[in-house]
């Protein structure tokens, strides 16, 4: 069985396994959760209390203080729910709760934003997690290792991790997020870290055995021995080892001479990836076997890769020719090496997480039910202006806003009419607003719809 076979075959019993436990979670109630006091749970503490297996906790918009006694918002039940109604994550802000989904089942969030003094820690007993489109940023601790930790299963998609501090010397795993628990399998997908700092051993993000890192964007990251993602110990025989492919790295910084991804896996495979600029380290080091094929490593500091017993091809070292790196555009230009294309004989397909001027795999396209096209942002990342892409099914008017991570309109984005069918819309971005995670909102005939806007600076 190929390397391309092991990873699909290993991607859908991962899906499968995740849509059975779905499929077993008999929804019993709808909580709802409203700071303004208008339903019977006015925090999330409370409808965590009153939660029975099966429930849904839904989060109005609103800014959700749980300090008074963070560790007591505890999941104890089988099969959680948790989703925040807002446009955008952060309209339902959660902060000063650890969640701690101490229960076997099926958990999901969806649409939240977790920042400064929180956690969610999954595993005990073992359970799975589904994690999307949520914003896990503006973080320091001292006394605690990892923000997300899931247990037994994981998938986590469209999620950003931005802006997070530890100085604790327990934060030898994955900071923003650690799914080595996840014996049955992991997968992260099209998420984004950035600026995720761990003064202990390691970095962003922390993998084992059957764990898939695919399309994800690590820059500004800093860690001891990986500035973005490690093996905390050695594990993962053949074909179960970690698997990262079509992702870039870019200024990600080892304090300790390693990489931006280090494995001390047994068998792990790196694959059509961008490896820019790694501040005191190699792109990769495999220290066990595997694979590592059709990947650029450019420019970094200490070197390609290490990797003594593994199977190579395809490897290359050019400039990535990213459209504008002074500005933080990460997508490529027409002619880059990165462009599918054969390398030492290697037919290589997309290196990298982007492409060049078309919608790219990380762009947020989330739409409310109904008629009409999701919004697209053509040009994400950006450095300073994006065209937003929509079609509607009648004419009328388009107005929005962009806002920051933290719920902060940050641009008004002028009315214009529209007819019925394709319509683009351009936004500047103020030069002021510094590199991040950002979100639009417009109303259009359709209704609303929101996408993600990555601004590098």
């Amino acid at each position: 069985m190929g390397r391309n076979e092991v990873t699909l075959r290993r991607i859908s019993l991962l899906f499968a396994a995740l849509s059975l436990g779905a499929a077993r979670m008999a929804v019993s109630g709808v909580l709802p959760v409203a700071s303004d006091g208008s339903t019977p749970f006015p925090t999330l503490r409370d409808a965590i209390a009153a939660a029975q297996a099966g429930d849904t906790i839904t989060v109005a918009p609103g800014v959700y203080d749980e300090t008074a006694d963070p560790i007591v918002a505890e999941i104890a039940v089988e099969s959680i729910t948790l989703i925040g109604l807002g446009d955008l994550p952060s309209d339902a802000s959660i902060t000063g709760a650890h969640i701690w989904f101490h229960a076997s089942g099926v958990h999901h969030v969806e649409n939240l934003r977790f920042f400064g003094d929180v956690r969610l820690l999954s595993g005990y007993p073992p359970s799975s997690m589904t994690m999307r489109n949520c914003v896990v940023d503006d973080r320091v601790d001292s006394d605690h290792g990892d923000t997300i930790t899931i247990g037994s299963e994981a998938l986590v998609q469209d999620c950003v991790f931005q802006n997070l501090e530890t100085f604790s010397s327990l934060s030898n795993d994955g900071f923003a997020l650690n799914v080595t628990s996840a014996s049955q399998g992991a997968l992260v997908e099209r998420c984004t870290f950035s600026n995720v700092v761990a003064h202990g051993d390691w970095a962003a993000l922390s993998v084992a055995s059957r764990c898939v890192v695919r399309e994800c964007v690590f820059w500004n990251n800093s860690g001891g021995w990986a500035g973005a993602v490690h093996t905390s110990h050695t594990c993962c025989g053949y074909p179960d080892g970690p698997v990262v492919e079509n992702c870039t790295f870019w200024r990600n910084e080892s304090r300790y001479g390693g990489a931006a991804v280090f494995f001390e896996a047994d068998y792990a495979i790196v694959t059509h990836s961008v490896f820019a600029e790694t501040i005191n380290g190699w792109g990769s080091i495999l220290l066990g076997g595997g694979f590592t094929t059709c990947c650029d490593y450019w420019m970094n500091e200490r070197g390609t890769y290490v990797c003594a017993a593994c199977q190579h091809g395809g490897n290359f070292q050019a400039d990535p020719l990213f459209c504008d790196a002074a500005g933080g555009d990460f997508r490529i230009d027409p002619d880059s090496p990165c462009q599918p294309r054969s390398h030492d004989g290697v037919p290589c397909g997309l290196v990298g997480a982007f492409g060049d001027c078309a919608p790219t795999s990380v762009e947020g396209t989330v739409s409310e039910p109904g008629t009409g096209s999701p919004l697209v942002v053509l040009r994400n990342p950006t450095g300073s202006s994006a065209s937003l892409l929509l079609a509607t099914s009648t004419p009328g008017t388009v107005s929005g806003s962009v806002h920051a991570t933290d719920g902060r309109r940050v641009l008004d984005i002028v009315p214009r009419a529209v007819g019925a069918g394709e319509a683009r819309v351009e936004v500047t971005m103020p030069d002021e607003l510094s590199g991040g995670t950002y979100y639009v909102r417009l109303e259009t005939p359709d209704g609303v719809r929101t996408a993600r806007l990555v601004l590098l600076r």
